[in-house]
């Protein structure tokens, strides 16, 4: 239901149309780091220390490398405690998915000890439905889903409806808005 599109998926998959985007970023503890700290391509990381993501996820839309090490572990919530660990130097997440999954834990908002920054020439990432080219009902699926996101997007539902989420997310629920 939620994946990013690299050459693999869209081969195996009939991709709907995007219908969220995300900040690819990465993160490193502000105390590591001169808070003038600059990279022009993803991939210099890895010269300054261990960098660290999550095994399975698509690095490929940051613009990281295959051929430049990743450390890779199994939890995303656990990647600023790899900093805290100094196991990793870096770690590359999507913003917004990193502050729900740290919501989730109960942890309220990024820990106060993190930095992050966009993961440079990148733009925000999109993110799809994919959807089974096996399914009897592919192309069905395919219409219905694309024409209701595109109809959502039209009247500026879909923003809506997302930046209402990723606020709870971030700042809590604030008792006095109305949700969209």
């Amino acid at each position: 239901m939620s994946a990013s599109l690299n050459r693999q998926r869209a081969t195996d998959y009939i991709p709907s149309v995007a219908y969220y985007y995300l900040k690819l970023s990465y993160f490193y503890l502000k105390a590591e780091l001169d808070p003038q700290f600059h990279i022009d391509d993803i991939n210099q990381l890895a010269n300054f220390g261990t960098v660290c993501g999550v095994k399975g996820f698509n690095y490929h839309n940051f613009g990281w490398r295959k051929d430049t090490p990743i450390s890779a572990i199994n939890s995303l919530r656990h990647l600023p405690e790899m900093l805290l660990k100094r196991r990793c130097k870096f770690f590359l997440a999507r913003k917004e998915v990193l502050a729900g999954t740290l919501a989730l834990a109960q942890i309220a908002e990024l820990p106060k000890t993190l930095a992050s920054q966009v993961s440079p020439h990148t733009q925000q990432e999109p993110f799809y439905m994919l959807i089974s080219k096996r399914s009897a009902h592919k192309d069905l699926i395919a219409r219905e889903f694309n024409k209701r996101v595109t109809e959502m997007q039209a009247h500026h539902e879909l923003n809506a409806l997302y930046q209402f989420h990723i606020q709870k997310l971030t700042h809590g629920d604030d008792k006095g808005s109305n949700s969209p």
